[in-house]
């Protein structure tokens, strides 16, 4: 039988140590003019890209004219966007402006304050991405994805903008 060897933990801090707050910080301090900056241009090219790529494929036109779209998907796809876009400003409204700055709750925390509601908005969010590819695939079938994908991510740096 073999023994395992004893470890001490070290409490002092030793001079080579870079911690704050127990963390480890190996990158260098962060320059706020250059993160917004990033923040812009990702923004920007994001946006421009989802724009040529509908300007292209003609996204427009197809979702209102063609006849391939399958249009029982669309209109689930609006629906459960809707209410997962209902559930998110709920849970914004409760947990974020509605309370004094002291008590607000911060996003990555939402899971423990309202489970249920996260959960059903992130399920209504999982069924309206089904949606969206199932209606628009017979007409730009895997364009769909880049369409998606591009239109997404704009949504997400075009809210990043919006003071919560």
């Amino acid at each position: 039988m073999t023994q395992r060897a004893q470890y001490q933990r070290l409490d002092r801090p030793s001079a080579f140590d870079n911690k704050k707050d127990g963390v480890q910080n190996l990158l260098p301090p962060e320059n706020k003019l250059s993160s917004f900056i990033g923040r812009v241009i990702r923004t920007i090219l994001f946006v421009g890209a989802f724009l040529y790529i509908a300007k292209i494929t003609h996204f427009r036109e197809k979702i209102l004219h063609d006849v391939r779209i399958n249009r029982k998907f669309l209109y689930m796809f609006y629906f459960s966007s809707s209410v997962f876009i209902v559930f998110y400003l709920y849970m914004v409204i409760t947990l974020r402006w509605l309370r004094p700055a002291n008590r607000k709750i911060p996003v990555d925390k939402w899971d423990q304050a309202s489970p249920k509601c996260l959960y059903t908005a992130a399920g209504f969010m999982v069924l309206s991405v089904l949606c969206f590819i199932f209606a628009l695939w017979p007409t730009f079938q895997i364009m769909t994805f880049v369409l998606g994908i591009l239109g997404f991510m704009s949504l997400i740096f075009v809210m990043q903008w919006i003071p919560f």
